[in-house]
C-alpha cells in the first residue's frame, strides 16, 4: 500500500521483492573432443606404410552427460613413391665345354 497522509513511504521498489535460489540439480556436461592434431608423415619412405593422428578429450562429462564417442586414435595407409631396386647378377651358370681342341 502506498504511504498517505503524511506516512512513510516504502523505500526504493526493489524491496519490494524477495529472492529465493531454488535447490536444481546442476546441468549434466557433455563429453567434448579438441579438434583431430594433423596427419604423421608415413611410416616408410617409399612403398606403403601406415599414417596417424590423435585426438584429446576437451572436457569430460560431468553430472551424467554423454560420453565422447569414437577413438583418440585414427590410422591410414599411405603409399609413397616405388621403392629404388638395384641390379643384382643371377648365379654364375655352369662352365661349357671348351670350344678349342688343343691349345691354351
Amino acid at each position: 500500500m502506498a504511504a498517505a497522509h503524511g506516512g512513510k513511504d516504502c523505500g526504493p521498489q526493489d524491496l519490494l521483492y524477495e529472492k529465493k535460489y531454488c535447490s536444481l540439480p546442476t546441468c549434466p556436461v557433455d563429453c567434448e573432443w579438441v579438434d583431430w592434431l594433423d596427419w604423421s608423415v608415413c611410416t616408410v619412405s617409399c612403398g606403403e606404410g601406415q599414417s596417424s593422428r590423435t585426438r584429446m578429450v576437451k572436457t569430460e562429462k560431468l553430472y551424467g552427460g554423454k560420453d565422447c564417442t569414437g577413438e583418440t586414435e585414427e590410422k591410414r595407409d599411405c603409399e609413397n613413391a616405388e621403392c629404388p631396386v638395384d641390379c643384382l647378377y643371377d648365379e654364375w651358370t655352369a662352365w661349357k665345354q671348351c670350344s678349342a681342341t688343343c691349345g691354351t
